[in-house]
């Protein structure tokens, strides 16, 4: 299998796929976070992040190969993994388990969204706040605070009431 994989260093402020742009990559990352950004009526909003551990791919996008409707920018220096969708299609047609694979990697990451949509509507911002930082410890001091409000759904000065 690592001959199909790159190993990359790419810096913070790359930008790993632009909305309408078609994924040709999937990146798990070794060292550094990524997060998402969405639109809304051409309003930008953090949707999503990625840490050490996680695979990072267009959602939806790369194992569909439709068009990417948000961007995936790295907000720190990153070492990543990545395969190509060419090389991904071999390491699929060579190993059965792949596909198997591939729908828990997407279950897993689609129940993480659901539950963060979840939390957006039933909590309230002090208790979204608390759970992000019990969670996400790691982005506090390379994450923007405005990344973190946006994804939160709290306003950037209410942001600076919890911490």
């Amino acid at each position: 299998m690592k001959p199909l994989l790159g190993f990359i260093h790419e810096e913070k402020g790359k930008l790993l796929l632009y909305r309408g742009q078609k994924p040709t990559r999937v990146w798990y990352i070794l060292k550094g976070f990524a997060k998402e950004t969405s639109y809304d009526a051409g309003i930008g909003r953090t949707s999503w992040f990625w840490g050490e551990g996680d695979f990072v791919y267009a959602y939806p996008g790369f194992f569909s190969q439709g068009t990417a409707i948000n961007d995936i920018e790295l907000i720190d220096d990153a070492l990543l993994i990545e395969i190509s969708y060419e090389k991904f299609m071999e390491l699929r047609n060579g190993f059965g388990e792949v596909p198997v694979l591939v729908e828990k990697i997407r279950d897993y990451y689609d129940g993480l969204r659901l539950a963060h949509a979840s939390d957006l509507l039933t909590l309230k911002a002090a208790e979204r706040f608390r759970k992000f930082i019990t969670q996400s410890k790691g982005l506090f001091g390379i994450a923007k605070r405005r990344d973190i409000a946006s994804f939160l759904g709290i306003k950037d000065d209410s942001l600076r009431r919890y911490g």
